[in-house]
């Protein structure tokens, strides 16, 4: 996929179930990489090797593409960015403390 970056950003706007879940984001992106019509007619060893061989985005590109666009774009951030900001601010505390 030419650009990943656009692709994140606009799954993350059509589905905000993705901003949380990076399972489903990869599977959804690469859904689109392999195509759905090709995608059901294939095996599951098929699948992996399109991945082993580097034909699908990584999924470690993927998370940090979403993790830099959720940064920058504070609306596309999913629910548990808030839960994590503010549990970040007791594990501060806690740690402090010791």
């Amino acid at each position: 996929m030419k650009n990943i970056k656009q692709t994140i950003i606009r799954l993350l706007y059509a589905n905000a179930k993705l901003r949380d879940n990076d399972s489903d984001l990869i599977a959804n992106i690469w859904l689109l990489e392999v195509g759905y019509g090709n995608l059901s007619k294939m095996s599951a060893v098929d699948l992996l090797s399109l991945f082993a061989n580097g034909k699908l985005t990584s999924p470690e590109t993927i998370r940090r593409q979403r993790q830099k666009i959720q940064e920058l774009h504070p609306n596309l951030r999913g629910k548990s960015y808030t839960h994590r900001q503010r549990e970040q601010i007791n594990v501060k505390s806690f740690l402090k403390s010791y």
